[in-house]
């Protein structure tokens, strides 16, 4: 009886899993790509897509982070600062090897 209930919990467990939005998640990405950090994806909650956001002052890059988010914009603009991001819905679409990568 034991075997059959975690093989049931395991099942709707893999479902779950297999059916949420993976992203990639980084805070100030490096150059090419790589993170200072070693995390792991984040799963997103419902409503939430991947983004990839590049953070620029006065035409100057500062850096790259990317993650999960709700109500993601395409850009955003402060007096000084602009936000540019990217929105994706595709497990680790966000990712530096994907097509929707911002260089730095």
């Amino acid at each position: 009886m034991s075997k059959l209930f975690f093989l049931s919990f395991w099942l709707c467990l893999s479902f779950e899993m297999a059916g949420s939005l993976q992203c990639y998640k980084c805070f100030r990405e490096r150059a090419h790509g790589k993170c200072p950090t070693t995390e792991k994806p984040c799963i997103a909650k419902p409503g939430e897509s991947c983004f990839r956001q590049k953070v620029v002052t006065e035409g100057v890059p500062l850096y790259i982070s990317a993650g999960c988010a709700l109500n993601c914009k395409a850009v955003s603009a402060g007096q000084h600062i602009y936000h540019i991001n990217i929105c994706c819905s595709k497990d680790l679409c966000n990712s530096p090897s994907s097509s929707h990568y911002i260089p730095g």
